[in-house]
């Protein structure tokens, strides 16, 4: 009998000391998954913490009306927060948009569907405590395209930005093709921009008006029947820190073009005389068109400030030439021979295609003694002096030649005009030879090459700073 006490002692003895060694992990407070999320309420502002390195909380939320919602966190722990919905896709996340380093979310949610709240520490090695609260906002427009409000051309609609980081988004659908101006109207300091449907580049985008107006104007061409989306929102919204607010108006209405867009639609000028046009709107383009009396070299050149892009088609909308900043300062310059009675037409667009701008195209006939092309060269023979004249800014004298035995030939050009030069074959662009300046005290060129009997070959002669109007 002692010896079945003395067992059991012994065993209760040992139980009751065993759990002095147990080390407990710490509790936690939400779970880590979806499946072991902690359901809140709206509007009630709960407690967390991130209690060890790496953790994650799970949160889940089921709104009883659908809406715009906000979910942010509040405290002095920098903390990352992530939308999910009941499917477990991500709807959002954010790190900052809050107040100092808390997350900060907008987004619609629908009536009794289960939402996920992640939350972790910015830092993997982070820990500290935080709140989290889910708050039903007023919000007179939807913040994405699959939620935009319909405007119409020549109609105001008014709205607000309720929120932080609210964004108001519009659909519009041009009647006809064109430039359209959307401006906003009031006192809130507003920034607005406009993509295509299915798309995220911007086709405009506008701020302040100017330093006393902070509405936005913006512009851009459209095409007709397609769906494009007004983005509006504060220009200090995205952001708890900065957050504005404020009541706005909106109005779309089209503007009209100074020239056609397209072949078309081109409009006939003068030859001599320097006409006037505009990029009214981002992605504008315009088309004029002329006829030259005789046949001749002409230049073709913008003029003023904006930063141009020419091109110069034949009647059969063939391009003929085209050209950025060969002009004076980034202006667009081009130069052809054009026939006597045919149509020419010149395409002219903004080098970026969210500016406007106004500026000034010239079309002039100039003298030429030798065509500039292959096609046209004029011949010469072995020793043989020809005699030309760099006419005009970016000309070149094309000259033909055609050895009548195989052997090394020289090209040299004399007098005092700084020239340069080049010889090609009969159907390539491959350049045998190339001269400059002979020596440091003669800008004339010397080159030699090696050529085939009975070929035809064809040499360039230009000015050496030719081939911009700025050092022409």
């Amino acid at each position: 009998m002692r010896r079945y006490l003395s067992a059991a002692l012994s065993f209760i003895l040992a139980f009751s000391l065993f759990p002095s060694n147990i080390s407990f992990a710490e509790t936690d407070d939400y779970g880590n998954s979806f499946a072991s999320a902690v359901e809140i309420q709206v509007d009630n502002e709960v407690q967390g913490n991130i209690e060890i390195a790496g953790d994650t909380d799970f949160i889940k939320v089921t709104p009883a009306a659908a809406g715009m919602y906000i979910i942010q966190s509040k405290g002095t722990t920098n903390v990352r927060g992530f939308l999910y919905d009941n499917l477990e896709k991500t709807l959002a996340l954010d790190d900052n948009s809050g107040t100092g380093n808390n997350f900060y979310i907008a987004c619609p949610l629908a009536a009794n569907v289960t939402y996920y709240i992640k939350v972790n520490h910015y830092s993997g090695t982070g820990t500290g405590s935080y709140s989290v609260i889910v708050s039903r906002v007023s919000d007179d427009y939807g913040n994405n395209d699959s939620y935009a409000s319909p405007i119409e051309v020549n109609c105001e609609l008014q709205g607000a930005i309720e929120y932080a980081c609210d964004t108001d988004v519009f659909r519009f659908i041009p009647p006809v093709s064109g430039a359209y101006s959307f401006e906003s109207t009031g006192t809130t300091d507003t920034y607005g921009y406009v993509a295509r449907a299915g798309s995220n580049t911007r086709l405009c985008t506008g701020d302040n008006i100017s330093a006393a107006n902070t509405n936005f104007l913006m512009s851009a061409t459209l095409t007709a029947n397609q769906a494009y989306y007004v983005y509006v929102n504060h220009k200090n919204s995205m952001d708890m820190d900065t957050a504005g607010t404020g009541p706005y108006g909106l109005k779309v209405y089209a503007i009209p073009d100074d020239h056609g867009n397209d072949y078309t639609t081109a409009k006939q000028v003068e030859i001599g005389t320097e006409i006037a046009c505009s990029i009214e709107s981002a992605g504008d383009t315009d088309y004029i068109k002329f006829i030259p009396s005789a046949s001749g070299t002409y230049t073709i050149q913008s003029t003023g400030t904006s930063d141009m892009i020419g091109a110069l088609f034949n009647y059969a909308k063939s391009v003929l030439c085209s050209n950025d900043n060969a002009g004076l300062g980034q202006n667009f310059y081009l130069n052809s021979y054009l026939y006597a009675g045919e149509t020419y037409y010149i395409k002219s667009n903004h080098a970026q295609n969210t500016m406007t701008g106004a500026y000034g195209i010239k079309i002039s006939q100039v003298p030429d003694d030798f065509r500039n092309d292959a096609n046209n060269a004029s011949e010469i023979s072995l020793n043989n002096e020809i005699s030309g004249i760099i006419d005009y800014a970016c000309d070149t004298d094309v000259f033909r030649f055609i050895p009548a035995a195989s052997g090394t030939y020289t090209f040299e050009s004399t007098g005092t005009t700084d020239t340069y030069s080049y010889v090609t074959g009969t159907g390539s662009n491959t350049w045998l030879c190339t001269g400059d300046n002979a020596s440091a005290a003669n800008t004339n060129f010397r080159m030699s090459a090696v050529l085939t009997a009975n070929q035809t070959y064809f040499v360039y002669v230009k000015h050496a700073k030719n081939s911009d109007m700025d050092t022409a």
